[in-house]
């Protein structure tokens, strides 16, 4: 990542409910000092360390290279980071989330409000490099 992107971080004056819309960014994991709600599907990505969030059914670490993906409408906020090196956050829209027709069964355990986080790190080793690409607005396509 370039020294000269800025990683974003939480605006505790950020109102609730407030839309983030269609991101993918990089931020600075950091303590949140109030709990986030948005109607947005959110994907972190965290290359290093891991992040402990809150949620009203319980603590959820994200360990290292893995992905999680949860409803942003769920009360939520960062309690503890491992690491202070970025992470990736993708925010995509209720509606298109919902337009893609993904697997029932993902579909019905994110809108229960559960936090999906991936059981196994990738074999195929996209997860930073994908993320960076979408970050700088490029599309990654790997050659097969």
């Amino acid at each position: 990542m370039p020294d000269s992107e800025i990683l974003k971080t939480f605006d505790e004056k950020r109102g609730e409910l407030k839309p983030y819309g269609l991101t993918c960014e990089t931020w600075r994991p950091q303590l949140m000092p109030k709990i986030d709600r948005h109607n947005e599907i959110e994907l972190n990505y965290i290359p290093e360390g891991s992040i402990t969030y809150f949620f009203p059914t319980g603590k959820v670490t994200v360990p290292p290279r893995k992905m999680a993906l949860f409803w942003g409408l769920i009360p939520h906020k960062i309690i503890k980071s491992e690491a202070d090196a970025p992470y990736f956050v993708v925010t995509i829209p209720f509606n298109l989330f919902l337009s893609w027709r993904l697997p029932s069964v993902l579909v019905d355990r994110i809108l229960g409000g559960e936090v999906v986080v991936e059981a196994v790190e990738s074999e195929c080793g996209l997860g930073k490099p994908m993320f960076e690409r979408w970050v700088s607005g490029e599309l990654y396509c790997p050659q097969l």
